[in-house]
Protein backbone atom coordinates (compact mmCIF):
# COMPACT_ATOMS: atom_id res chain seq x y z
CA UNK A 1 0.00 0.00 0.00
CA UNK A 2 1.46 3.36 -1.04
CA UNK A 3 -1.17 5.75 0.40
CA UNK A 4 -3.76 5.97 3.18
CA UNK A 5 -6.45 8.65 3.53
CA UNK A 6 -7.46 9.29 7.13
CA UNK A 7 -11.22 9.47 7.50
CA UNK A 8 -13.61 10.15 10.35
CA UNK A 9 -15.47 6.87 10.01
CA UNK A 10 -14.26 3.88 12.05
CA UNK A 11 -12.86 1.87 9.14
CA UNK A 12 -10.62 4.69 7.90
CA UNK A 13 -9.10 5.85 11.19
CA UNK A 14 -5.32 5.89 11.46
CA UNK A 15 -5.35 3.13 14.10
CA UNK A 16 -6.16 0.66 11.31
CA UNK A 17 -2.52 0.85 10.18
CA UNK A 18 -1.39 -0.95 13.32
CA UNK A 19 -2.49 -4.36 12.00
CA UNK A 20 -0.79 -4.00 8.61
CA UNK A 21 2.73 -5.17 7.74
CA UNK A 22 3.88 -1.97 6.06
CA UNK A 23 7.22 -1.46 4.31
CA UNK A 24 8.76 0.98 1.83
CA UNK A 25 7.05 4.33 1.32
CA UNK A 26 3.66 5.40 2.65
CA UNK A 27 1.81 8.68 2.14
CA UNK A 28 -0.79 9.51 4.81
CA UNK A 29 -3.16 12.35 3.90
CA UNK A 30 -5.96 14.27 5.63
CA UNK A 31 -4.29 14.04 9.03
CA UNK A 32 -6.56 16.85 10.23
CA UNK A 33 -9.23 14.16 10.65
CA UNK A 34 -7.41 12.61 13.62
CA UNK A 35 -9.60 13.41 16.62
CA UNK A 36 -7.25 12.34 19.40
CA UNK A 37 -3.44 12.47 19.26
CA UNK A 38 -3.35 9.08 21.01
CA UNK A 39 -4.91 7.58 17.88
CA UNK A 40 -1.68 8.33 15.99
CA UNK A 41 0.37 6.57 18.66
CA UNK A 42 -1.86 3.52 18.41
CA UNK A 43 -0.95 3.17 14.72
CA UNK A 44 2.50 2.07 15.97
CA UNK A 45 4.25 3.48 12.89
CA UNK A 46 7.53 3.82 14.76
CA UNK A 47 8.00 0.04 14.64
CA UNK A 48 7.42 -0.25 10.91
CA UNK A 49 10.11 0.07 8.21
CA UNK A 50 8.70 3.07 6.40
CA UNK A 51 9.49 6.30 4.63
CA UNK A 52 6.53 8.43 5.72
CA UNK A 53 4.99 11.40 3.91
CA UNK A 54 2.40 13.21 6.06
CA UNK A 55 -0.11 15.73 4.71
CA UNK A 56 -2.69 17.97 6.34
CA UNK A 57 -5.53 19.61 4.42
CA UNK A 58 -5.28 23.04 5.98
CA UNK A 59 -8.09 24.54 3.96
CA UNK A 60 -10.93 22.10 4.58
CA UNK A 61 -10.82 21.72 8.34
CA UNK A 62 -13.60 23.20 10.50
CA UNK A 63 -11.43 24.64 13.27
CA UNK A 64 -7.76 25.10 14.10
CA UNK A 65 -6.55 22.96 16.98
CA UNK A 66 -2.83 23.71 17.01
CA UNK A 67 -2.24 21.75 20.24
CA UNK A 68 -3.65 18.58 18.74
CA UNK A 69 -1.75 18.98 15.50
CA UNK A 70 1.50 19.64 17.37
CA UNK A 71 1.04 16.35 19.27
CA UNK A 72 0.29 14.53 16.02
CA UNK A 73 3.86 15.00 14.83
CA UNK A 74 5.60 11.71 15.57
CA UNK A 75 8.52 12.08 18.01
CA UNK A 76 10.61 10.10 15.52
CA UNK A 77 10.12 12.57 12.65
CA UNK A 78 13.48 13.39 11.00
CA UNK A 79 12.47 15.45 7.94
CA UNK A 80 9.81 18.16 7.70
CA UNK A 81 9.09 20.26 4.60
CA UNK A 82 6.48 23.02 4.87
CA UNK A 83 5.65 24.76 1.61
CA UNK A 84 2.99 26.80 -0.23
CA UNK A 85 1.05 27.63 2.96
CA UNK A 86 0.22 31.18 1.95
CA UNK A 87 -2.24 31.59 4.81
CA UNK A 88 0.56 31.48 7.37
CA UNK A 89 1.69 34.97 8.50
CA UNK A 90 3.39 34.14 11.79
CA UNK A 91 4.92 31.02 13.34
CA UNK A 92 5.04 30.87 17.14
CA UNK A 93 5.26 28.45 20.04
CA UNK A 94 2.06 26.73 18.94
CA UNK A 95 4.19 25.18 16.19
CA UNK A 96 7.40 24.19 17.93
CA UNK A 97 6.77 24.48 21.65
CA UNK A 98 9.47 25.64 24.04
CA UNK A 99 11.05 22.53 25.43
CA UNK A 100 13.26 19.64 24.36
CA UNK A 101 10.27 17.39 23.65
CA UNK A 102 9.41 19.38 20.52
CA UNK A 103 10.61 17.67 17.36
CA UNK A 104 13.27 15.88 19.36
CA UNK A 105 14.35 13.70 16.39
CA UNK A 106 14.03 16.30 13.63
CA UNK A 107 17.20 16.62 11.54
CA UNK A 108 16.01 18.61 8.49
CA UNK A 109 13.50 21.49 8.49
CA UNK A 110 12.44 23.28 5.29
CA UNK A 111 10.20 26.28 4.63
CA UNK A 112 9.59 26.95 0.93
CA UNK A 113 7.32 29.29 -1.04
CA UNK A 114 5.61 30.82 2.01
CA UNK A 115 4.43 33.98 0.27
CA UNK A 116 2.77 35.68 3.27
CA UNK A 117 5.01 34.47 6.11
CA UNK A 118 6.35 37.54 7.94
CA UNK A 119 7.54 36.52 11.39
CA UNK A 120 9.11 33.60 13.22
CA UNK A 121 8.74 34.22 16.96
CA UNK A 122 12.01 32.64 18.00
CA UNK A 123 12.22 33.97 21.55
CA UNK A 124 10.35 30.89 22.73
CA UNK A 125 12.60 28.45 20.89
CA UNK A 126 14.68 27.45 23.89
CA UNK A 127 14.78 23.69 23.61
CA UNK A 128 13.00 22.81 20.38
CA UNK A 129 14.80 21.02 17.56
CA UNK A 130 17.60 19.62 19.76
CA UNK A 131 18.98 17.44 16.94
CA UNK A 132 18.40 19.75 13.97
CA UNK A 133 21.22 19.58 11.41
CA UNK A 134 19.87 21.33 8.30
CA UNK A 135 17.64 24.39 7.90
CA UNK A 136 16.35 25.65 4.53
CA UNK A 137 14.32 28.83 4.03
CA UNK A 138 13.53 29.55 0.39
CA UNK A 139 11.22 31.97 -1.43
CA UNK A 140 9.69 33.62 1.63
CA UNK A 141 9.69 37.23 0.32
CA UNK A 142 8.00 38.88 3.35
CA UNK A 143 9.93 37.16 6.13
CA UNK A 144 11.81 39.52 8.42
CA UNK A 145 13.06 39.55 11.98
CA UNK A 146 14.81 36.79 13.88
CA UNK A 147 15.81 33.18 13.24
CA UNK A 148 16.39 30.44 15.85
CA UNK A 149 19.80 30.09 17.46
CA UNK A 150 20.73 26.43 17.93
CA UNK A 151 22.88 25.31 20.83
CA UNK A 152 25.48 23.88 18.45
CA UNK A 153 26.26 24.87 14.84
CA UNK A 154 24.04 23.23 12.23
CA UNK A 155 25.62 21.25 9.44
CA UNK A 156 23.92 23.36 6.76
CA UNK A 157 21.82 26.53 6.55
CA UNK A 158 20.47 27.76 3.22
CA UNK A 159 18.52 31.01 2.82
CA UNK A 160 17.45 32.13 -0.65
CA UNK A 161 15.05 34.64 -2.18
CA UNK A 162 14.14 36.24 1.15
CA UNK A 163 14.93 39.84 0.23
CA UNK A 164 13.42 41.45 3.34
CA UNK A 165 15.09 39.16 5.84
CA UNK A 166 17.70 40.99 7.90
CA UNK A 167 18.74 38.71 10.73
CA UNK A 168 21.51 36.65 12.25
CA UNK A 169 21.83 33.30 10.56
CA UNK A 170 21.93 30.29 12.87
CA UNK A 171 25.47 29.08 13.50
CA UNK A 172 26.42 26.69 10.72
CA UNK A 173 29.33 24.82 9.22
CA UNK A 174 27.93 25.28 5.69
CA UNK A 175 26.08 28.55 4.97
CA UNK A 176 24.48 29.36 1.61
CA UNK A 177 22.90 32.76 0.95
CA UNK A 178 21.23 33.73 -2.30
CA UNK A 179 19.35 36.97 -3.02
CA UNK A 180 18.56 37.62 0.62
CA UNK A 181 18.71 40.65 2.89
CA UNK A 182 21.52 41.59 5.26
CA UNK A 183 22.21 38.27 6.90
CA UNK A 184 24.69 38.39 9.78
CA UNK A 185 26.79 35.30 10.36
CA UNK A 186 29.61 34.08 12.53
CA UNK A 187 32.85 33.56 10.59
CA UNK A 188 34.25 31.46 13.45
CA UNK A 189 31.96 28.48 12.86
CA UNK A 190 31.98 28.48 9.06
CA UNK A 191 33.70 25.84 6.97
CA UNK A 192 31.80 26.56 3.73
CA UNK A 193 30.23 29.80 2.44
CA UNK A 194 28.17 30.16 -0.75
CA UNK A 195 27.16 33.75 -1.36
CA UNK A 196 25.50 35.50 -4.29
CA UNK A 197 22.51 36.75 -6.16
CA UNK A 198 20.95 40.21 -6.36
CA UNK A 199 22.30 43.14 -4.33
CA UNK A 200 24.83 41.11 -2.35
CA UNK A 201 28.17 42.77 -3.06
CA UNK A 202 28.08 45.65 -0.60
CA UNK A 203 26.87 43.41 2.19
CA UNK A 204 29.61 40.86 1.53
CA UNK A 205 32.30 43.53 1.62
CA UNK A 206 30.87 44.79 4.90
CA UNK A 207 30.97 41.29 6.38
CA UNK A 208 34.54 40.75 5.22
CA UNK A 209 35.43 44.01 6.93
CA UNK A 210 34.27 42.55 10.25
CA UNK A 211 36.77 39.69 10.17
CA UNK A 212 39.16 40.33 13.04
CA UNK A 213 41.27 37.19 12.73
CA UNK A 214 42.02 34.42 10.28
CA UNK A 215 38.97 32.27 9.61
CA UNK A 216 38.71 28.51 9.32
CA UNK A 217 36.78 28.77 6.06
CA UNK A 218 37.68 25.94 3.68
CA UNK A 219 35.26 26.47 0.77
CA UNK A 220 34.20 29.82 -0.65
CA UNK A 221 31.92 30.40 -3.64
CA UNK A 222 30.78 33.89 -4.62
CA UNK A 223 28.68 34.60 -7.69
CA UNK A 224 26.47 37.28 -9.13
CA UNK A 225 23.15 37.13 -10.95
CA UNK A 226 24.38 36.26 -14.43
CA UNK A 227 20.88 35.60 -15.80
CA UNK A 228 19.84 39.23 -15.24
CA UNK A 229 21.15 41.52 -18.04
CA UNK A 230 20.71 44.70 -15.98
CA UNK A 231 22.15 43.30 -12.75
CA UNK A 232 25.64 44.51 -11.92
CA UNK A 233 25.98 43.32 -8.33
CA UNK A 234 29.75 43.05 -8.35
CA UNK A 235 30.29 46.00 -10.67
CA UNK A 236 32.45 48.13 -8.37
CA UNK A 237 34.82 45.41 -7.19
CA UNK A 238 38.15 45.44 -9.04
CA UNK A 239 40.43 43.69 -6.53
CA UNK A 240 39.35 40.73 -4.41
CA UNK A 241 41.30 40.26 -1.17
CA UNK A 242 41.85 36.69 -0.02
CA UNK A 243 44.20 37.52 2.85
CA UNK A 244 41.47 36.67 5.39
CA UNK A 245 41.01 33.07 4.24
CA UNK A 246 44.34 31.28 4.73
CA UNK A 247 42.77 27.84 5.15
CA UNK A 248 40.77 27.79 1.92
CA UNK A 249 40.77 24.53 -0.02
CA UNK A 250 38.23 25.43 -2.74
CA UNK A 251 37.57 28.84 -4.29
CA UNK A 252 34.89 29.72 -6.89
CA UNK A 253 34.53 33.26 -8.21
CA UNK A 254 32.13 34.12 -11.03
CA UNK A 255 30.33 37.07 -12.61
CA UNK A 256 32.49 39.82 -11.13
CA UNK A 257 31.90 42.33 -13.89
CA UNK A 258 34.85 44.64 -13.13
CA UNK A 259 37.22 42.35 -11.26
CA UNK A 260 40.76 42.77 -12.55
CA UNK A 261 42.96 40.91 -10.10
CA UNK A 262 43.15 38.83 -6.94
CA UNK A 263 45.29 39.61 -3.91
CA UNK A 264 46.67 36.60 -2.02
CA UNK A 265 48.84 38.37 0.53
CA UNK A 266 52.35 37.37 1.52
CA UNK A 267 51.28 34.05 3.04
CA UNK A 268 49.34 32.90 0.00
CA UNK A 269 46.78 30.10 0.17
CA UNK A 270 48.93 27.09 0.89
CA UNK A 271 45.99 24.72 1.33
CA UNK A 272 44.06 25.72 -1.82
CA UNK A 273 43.42 22.68 -4.03
CA UNK A 274 40.73 23.88 -6.46
CA UNK A 275 40.36 27.32 -8.08
CA UNK A 276 37.59 28.36 -10.49
CA UNK A 277 37.17 31.79 -12.00
CA UNK A 278 34.56 32.44 -14.67
CA UNK A 279 32.62 35.11 -16.52
CA UNK A 280 34.83 37.97 -15.36
CA UNK A 281 35.19 40.08 -18.54
CA UNK A 282 37.74 42.54 -17.07
CA UNK A 283 39.92 40.02 -15.26
CA UNK A 284 43.42 40.47 -16.61
CA UNK A 285 45.98 38.79 -14.37
CA UNK A 286 46.37 35.80 -12.12
CA UNK A 287 48.45 36.30 -8.97
CA UNK A 288 52.20 36.51 -9.48
CA UNK A 289 54.30 33.70 -8.00
CA UNK A 290 51.42 31.24 -8.02
CA UNK A 291 53.95 28.42 -7.87
CA UNK A 292 54.94 29.57 -4.39
CA UNK A 293 51.70 31.08 -3.09
CA UNK A 294 49.47 28.15 -4.18
CA UNK A 295 51.67 25.10 -3.57
CA UNK A 296 48.76 22.65 -3.07
CA UNK A 297 46.75 23.65 -6.15
CA UNK A 298 45.82 20.54 -8.15
CA UNK A 299 42.90 21.78 -10.29
CA UNK A 300 42.50 25.09 -12.15
CA UNK A 301 39.39 26.09 -14.14
CA UNK A 302 39.30 29.35 -16.10
CA UNK A 303 36.22 30.23 -18.16
CA UNK A 304 35.23 33.27 -20.21
CA UNK A 305 37.91 35.69 -19.06
CA UNK A 306 38.78 37.20 -22.47
CA UNK A 307 41.32 39.77 -21.17
CA UNK A 308 43.43 37.11 -19.51
CA UNK A 309 46.12 36.42 -22.12
CA UNK A 310 49.01 34.82 -20.26
CA UNK A 311 49.94 32.99 -17.11
CA UNK A 312 51.95 34.90 -14.47
CA UNK A 313 55.68 35.01 -14.07
CA UNK A 314 57.21 32.16 -12.14
CA UNK A 315 54.90 29.62 -13.74
CA UNK A 316 52.07 27.51 -12.38
CA UNK A 317 52.21 25.31 -9.25
CA UNK A 318 54.17 22.11 -9.73
CA UNK A 319 51.41 19.94 -8.21
CA UNK A 320 48.80 21.00 -10.76
CA UNK A 321 47.07 17.90 -12.17
CA UNK A 322 43.97 19.17 -14.01
CA UNK A 323 43.46 22.34 -16.07
CA UNK A 324 40.29 23.43 -17.87
CA UNK A 325 40.39 26.41 -20.23
CA UNK A 326 37.04 27.49 -21.64
CA UNK A 327 36.90 30.27 -24.25
CA UNK A 328 40.47 31.33 -23.45
CA UNK A 329 42.17 30.93 -26.84
CA UNK A 330 45.02 33.37 -26.13
CA UNK A 331 45.74 31.80 -22.75
CA UNK A 332 46.26 28.33 -24.24
CA UNK A 333 49.34 29.52 -26.10
CA UNK A 334 51.20 30.28 -22.87
CA UNK A 335 50.25 27.06 -21.08
CA UNK A 336 53.34 24.99 -21.80
CA UNK A 337 55.74 27.78 -20.91
CA UNK A 338 53.92 28.32 -17.60
CA UNK A 339 54.17 24.64 -16.68
CA UNK A 340 57.78 24.06 -17.62
CA UNK A 341 59.43 20.80 -18.68
CA UNK A 342 58.87 19.08 -15.34
CA UNK A 343 55.12 19.49 -15.31
CA UNK A 344 52.91 17.03 -13.43
CA UNK A 345 49.81 18.04 -15.40
CA UNK A 346 47.79 14.94 -16.29
CA UNK A 347 44.45 16.16 -17.67
CA UNK A 348 43.73 19.10 -19.95
CA UNK A 349 40.22 20.15 -21.00
CA UNK A 350 40.07 22.62 -23.88
CA UNK A 351 36.64 24.14 -24.55
CA UNK A 352 35.56 26.78 -27.06
CA UNK A 353 38.95 27.22 -28.66
CA UNK A 354 38.83 29.47 -31.71
CA UNK A 355 40.94 27.41 -34.12
CA UNK A 356 40.46 25.34 -37.27
CA UNK A 357 43.43 23.08 -36.50
CA UNK A 358 44.45 21.99 -33.02
CA UNK A 359 46.80 21.41 -31.24
CA UNK A 360 49.78 22.96 -32.95
CA UNK A 361 53.18 21.36 -32.48
CA UNK A 362 54.87 22.16 -29.17
CA UNK A 363 51.72 23.65 -27.65
CA UNK A 364 50.71 21.06 -25.07
CA UNK A 365 52.63 19.75 -22.04
CA UNK A 366 54.35 16.41 -22.59
CA UNK A 367 53.06 15.01 -19.29
CA UNK A 368 49.40 14.75 -20.40
CA UNK A 369 47.59 11.43 -20.08
CA UNK A 370 44.07 12.81 -20.82
CA UNK A 371 43.07 15.41 -23.42
CA UNK A 372 39.51 16.64 -23.96
CA UNK A 373 38.58 18.93 -26.86
CA UNK A 374 34.97 20.12 -26.68
CA UNK A 375 32.57 22.80 -27.90
CA UNK A 376 34.80 23.97 -30.76
CA UNK A 377 32.49 24.91 -33.66
CA UNK A 378 35.34 26.04 -35.97
CA UNK A 379 37.61 23.04 -35.50
CA UNK A 380 38.10 21.11 -38.76
CA UNK A 381 41.16 18.92 -38.14
CA UNK A 382 43.49 17.58 -35.50
CA UNK A 383 47.21 18.25 -35.85
CA UNK A 384 49.07 14.93 -35.82
CA UNK A 385 52.44 16.42 -34.84
CA UNK A 386 50.86 18.25 -31.95
CA UNK A 387 49.38 15.01 -30.67
CA UNK A 388 52.09 12.47 -31.36
CA UNK A 389 54.77 14.28 -29.38
CA UNK A 390 52.70 13.67 -26.20
CA UNK A 391 53.98 10.14 -25.72
CA UNK A 392 52.11 9.67 -22.43
CA UNK A 393 48.66 10.49 -23.90
CA UNK A 394 46.23 7.63 -23.22
CA UNK A 395 42.73 9.13 -23.34
CA UNK A 396 41.30 11.43 -26.02
CA UNK A 397 37.79 12.84 -25.71
CA UNK A 398 36.10 14.85 -28.47
CA UNK A 399 32.69 16.46 -27.98
CA UNK A 400 30.49 18.96 -29.79
CA UNK A 401 32.85 19.70 -32.68
CA UNK A 402 30.36 19.84 -35.60
CA UNK A 403 32.93 20.64 -38.32
CA UNK A 404 35.58 18.11 -37.41
CA UNK A 405 35.54 15.73 -40.38
CA UNK A 406 38.19 13.09 -39.79
CA UNK A 407 41.38 12.15 -38.01
CA UNK A 408 44.89 12.95 -39.33
CA UNK A 409 46.12 10.93 -42.32
CA UNK A 410 48.82 9.47 -40.10
CA UNK A 411 46.15 8.22 -37.72
CA UNK A 412 46.05 8.76 -33.98
CA UNK A 413 49.15 8.30 -31.80
CA UNK A 414 49.80 4.70 -30.77
CA UNK A 415 49.86 5.72 -27.11
CA UNK A 416 46.10 6.44 -27.14
CA UNK A 417 44.14 3.47 -25.82
CA UNK A 418 40.79 5.17 -25.02
CA UNK A 419 38.83 7.30 -27.50
CA UNK A 420 35.40 8.89 -26.94
CA UNK A 421 33.35 10.87 -29.46
CA UNK A 422 30.19 12.43 -28.07
CA UNK A 423 27.64 15.16 -28.59
CA UNK A 424 27.32 17.15 -31.80
CA UNK A 425 30.03 15.64 -34.03
CA UNK A 426 27.92 14.58 -37.06
CA UNK A 427 30.70 14.50 -39.68
CA UNK A 428 33.07 12.47 -37.57
CA UNK A 429 30.42 10.06 -36.35
CA UNK A 430 29.15 9.47 -39.89
CA UNK A 431 32.56 8.22 -41.07
CA UNK A 432 32.59 5.47 -38.46
CA UNK A 433 29.06 4.31 -39.18
CA UNK A 434 30.32 2.66 -42.39
CA UNK A 435 32.24 -0.57 -41.81
CA UNK A 436 34.33 -0.13 -44.98
CA UNK A 437 35.52 3.34 -43.95
CA UNK A 438 39.29 3.67 -44.32
CA UNK A 439 39.45 5.64 -41.09
CA UNK A 440 38.97 2.42 -39.10
CA UNK A 441 42.64 1.73 -39.67
CA UNK A 442 43.53 4.95 -37.87
CA UNK A 443 41.94 3.68 -34.66
CA UNK A 444 42.63 -0.05 -34.96
CA UNK A 445 45.07 0.01 -32.03
CA UNK A 446 42.59 1.65 -29.63
CA UNK A 447 41.27 -0.68 -26.93
CA UNK A 448 38.17 1.34 -26.00
CA UNK A 449 36.34 3.31 -28.70
CA UNK A 450 33.04 4.86 -27.62
CA UNK A 451 30.63 6.89 -29.78
CA UNK A 452 27.51 8.39 -28.20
Amino acid sequence: MSSFIVGRSREFRIQQLRELNLRGRLSITDLQNIENPLDASEADLKNKTLELHLQWDWWNRNAIDSTKEGEDFLPFLKYLNICHLDGIVSIDADFHGNNSSSFKSLETLEFRFMQEWEKWECQTVTGAFPHLQRLYIKSCPKLKGHLPEPLVPLKKVEISDCQQLEASAPGALDLRLHSSGKIQFDWATLKELWFGGHNMEAWLMEMVGHIVSDTSLEKLEIYSCSDCPICNDFGSLSIFLLDFFPKLKRLNLSDFHNLKMISLGLGGLRFLEFFYIGRCPQFESLPENMHMLLPSLTELYISNCPRLESFPGGGLPSNLKVVTLNNCTRLIGSLKGALGDNSSLESLYIENVNAECFPEEGLLPLSLTTLCIADCPNLKELDYKGLCQISSLKKLLIGNCPNLQNFPEEGLPKSISHLTIEGNCPLLKQRFQVSECQDWGKVAHIESFIIH
